[in-house]
């Protein structure tokens, strides 16, 4: 029987399930995944027979059959970190904001910056903020206080008129639209995985159908690294009915020769 060697490359995508057919409805790529491994596991009991003195093994029972997956994502996008943390990915429309309520703080005694967030991020540089303290008087931009217009924050400085610091005020500005993730919206993820790789020995297309993943949430969000950041992602291939009524019900693979 000849050898078949396997070093495999390719892509992984990913997609809902509809409830009723178990069928995906839209495969997205997840993008570069260095990583991506299926292990499966057994419990069993085992009997010994109390005839020969060797107490030999004599019946094996297969107890439960586990399927679990694992792999490493390299593209941080909104929607692998909503796979990654049970969130939901939106995109925040840009719009103007006015009378949002602001507290500032006075400067350090070295006068390190107190910076207080806004409720939004992305703001529109060319299109002035306008700050009033807790008497309604208007505070000059670069003299009263500053503003971060990408981070959203605003901090007095020390050249501040208004009310005495800690002073709650209002202000008003324009932001961008930007992408949001809020995470742990969900209680569980469950998706259709889709495979579609090429054994780089032979040329062959290697194509995998996991039909029901579910997702642990990550263990950890790189956020500060020396080299790439990678999100780590487990889980385990739960029995699917639905897609198994003519083979497996837990994943299928499928080759296709070089041409």
């Amino acid at each position: 029987m000849a050898n078949y060697y396997y070093s495999g490359q390719g892509s992984l995508y990913v997609g809902e399930r509809n409830p009723t057919t178990g069928r995906p409805t839209g495969l997205i790529p997840v993008g570069n995944v260095p990583t991506l491994e299926l292990s499966i596991e057994i419990e069993k009991f085992e009997h010994k027979e109390s005839e020969s003195g060797s107490r030999s093994i004599d019946l094996t029972i297969i107890q439960e059959q586990n399927a679990t997956f694992n792999m490493v994502l390299e593209s941080l996008t909104p929607a692998n970190l909503a796979l990654a943390f049970y969130g939901t990915e939106s995109v925040v429309v840009g719009a103007a904001v006015t009378g949002e309520a602001v507290t500032l703080y006075a400067p350090l005694a070295d006068g390190t910056p107190v910076k207080t967030p806004l409720a939004h991020v992305n703001l529109n540089a060319t299109i002035p903020s306008v700050l009033a303290d807790s008497a309604a008087a208007p505070m000059v931009i670069g003299t009263d206080y500053q503003i971060d217009y990408r981070n959203g924050t605003v901090w007095a400085l020390p050249g501040w008129s208004g009310e005495t610091l800690p002073d709650t005020g209002v202000i008003g500005y324009t932001h961008l639209g930007y992408p949001k993730l809020a995470a742990f919206t969900e209680t569980q993820v469950e998706r259709y995985l889709r495979f579609e790789g090429i054994n780089t020995v032979n040329g062959d297309r290697v194509v995998l159908d996991l039909f029901r993943a579910s997702f642990d949430p990550a263990q950890t969000l790189p956020l500060i690294n020396e080299e790439l950041a990678q999100l780590t992602l487990t889980g385990n291939l739960l029995r699917d009915t639905l897609n198994g009524t003519s083979g497996s019900e837990f994943f299928i693979e499928r080759r296709a020769a070089a041409a």
